[in-house]
């Protein structure tokens, strides 16, 4: 069975043009693996919402699988990021840049999402070149609960008690769930490159303070960088979750550094922890710290246009280039943009040189050797409308057999599910 889409007419007025378009809503549920077959259909829009409801064919209630919930407190950025979600909502429009998270805020076991996208007028303000426009226009934060009135609880709606006034990042690229104060509740940091556009004059790393699962308090660092990524571990073993951050417009050594954490969410660079060695290191695009051979050891990823590697910890937390394992380079998907681990195994989210594709691959960590397991270019030189462009992340969920599946982005992108060995 193919996959089913609901094609939704929306029209913008700027400058006094109307402009029309067709916005692809591609539920993630409805994969081209067609697992799900016949047993969902989308019933369209309820209060500007993509409330697309499962028809309860062939599924009974007893299928439904629990929610996995954190162990404890202690995970890193990527381990939260990569828990597996039981089947994943339908995301809402304007919220699907690669910023946006699921977190359980309130630690009832069901996950929240934090939707970020950026406003309108930041993207007209983009495609006009207008940078006093467009950083006047800091991104919407936005809370989403899943509707316990749609089968699977599956719907996604706007928790509009909570308000998260964000008015210092723009553009965010990635956040990051972990509990930064250990008071026993998620926090939330958000990487913001700012202005998308020469002279890419940076953007803020904001830190969304969990109030006890009431909300989100803001709270802006004095960070300054065109972030692109960052992911958090202890690096110094002193029970608080540092950050690691890359700069992707960076002029110095390094676009890759380390913050550590006060305890009272104040984070200062040390340098201690990446050695770059000779010259100037590549220009990372893409940070991460999975466990590579599962030693329960946080290992360092990078990746950026034209080269991916990791770095084994030895226990110190402290990694050199030197110790660098390469993987193999894709002239035609140059760009990193995630990756996930799992059973001596790595998967990359590579992106098209022009940003008109995607391409994922399995890489044996064994051998290296390489197997291709998705590919697709887009057809249309359009890039920035483009329903195709390129896939942001890569995450987990689990379905009602409790296999684990890798899913491919959070949008309408023709997303890809590969079921993951256990």
């Amino acid at each position: 069975m193919g996959r089913t889409f609901s094609a939704v007419p929306y029209t913008y007025l700027k400058r006094g043009v109307y402009y029309f378009s067709i916005a692809i809503v591609g539920p993630l549920a409805l994969l081209s693996s067609g697992v799900y077959g016949d047993q969902l259909s989308c019933e369209g829009w309820l209060s500007q919402l993509e409330r697309c409801k499962e028809i309860r064919s062939n599924v009974s209630d007893s299928a439904v699988v629990p929610e996995p919930t954190p162990a404890d407190f202690d995970l890193n950025s990527y381990e939260y990021r990569k828990q597996p979600i039981q089947r994943t909502p339908f995301i809402p429009e304007g919220t699907d840049t690669a910023a946006s998270l699921f977190i359980d805020v309130d630690n009832d076991g069901t996950s929240e999402y934090l939707g970020i996208g950026i406003t309108e007028d930041y993207h007209w303000a983009l495609l006009e070149n207008n940078q006093g426009v467009g950083e006047q226009s800091p991104d919407l934060f936005r809370l989403f609960r899943r509707d316990p009135s749609c089968y699977w609880k599956e719907c996604l709606l706007e928790d509009e008690k909570i308000v998260i006034n964000n008015t210092e990042c723009l553009h965010a690229r990635k956040s990051i769930a972990g509990d930064f104060n250990n008071d026993g509740f998620l926090d939330v940091v958000v990487g913001c490159h700012g202005w998308d556009r020469k002279p890419f004059p940076g953007g803020y790393v904001v830190i969304l303070i969990n109030k006890k699962g009431r909300g989100f308090e803001p709270k802006t660092l004095s960070l300054k960088g065109y972030w692109h990524s960052i992911a958090s571990a202890d690096f110094n073993g002193d029970g608080y979750l540092d950050l690691i951050l890359a700069d992707a417009a960076w002029k110095g050594q390094s676009s890759v550094s380390v913050y550590l954490n006060d305890g009272e969410l104040g984070f200062s660079e040390d340098k201690n922890f990446i050695n770059t060695g000779w010259g100037k290191a590549p220009k990372a695009v893409t940070v991460s710290v999975p466990d590579f051979n599962e030693d329960g050891l946080f290992d360092l990823f990078l990746g950026g246009k034209g080269f991916a590697y990791f770095i084994l910890n030895d226990g110190s937390n402290r990694f050199s280039l030197s110790k660098k394992v390469e993987f193999e380079v894709s002239n035609s998907f140059p760009h990193v943009y995630d990756v996930l681990t799992t059973n001596n195994k790595a998967y990359l989210l590579r992106i098209e040189k022009d940003w008109k594709g995607t391409l994922i691959e399995e890489v044996n960590l064994a051998d290296m050797q390489t197997t291709v397991i998705f590919e697709e270019i887009c057809p249309s030189q359009r890039v920035w409308d483009d329903p195709c462009t390129w896939q942001r992340w890569l995450y987990t969920e689990i379905d009602s057999t409790g296999k684990r599946w890798m899913v491919s982005d959070n949008k309408h992108v023709n997303p890809q599910k590969y079921l993951l060995e256990d």
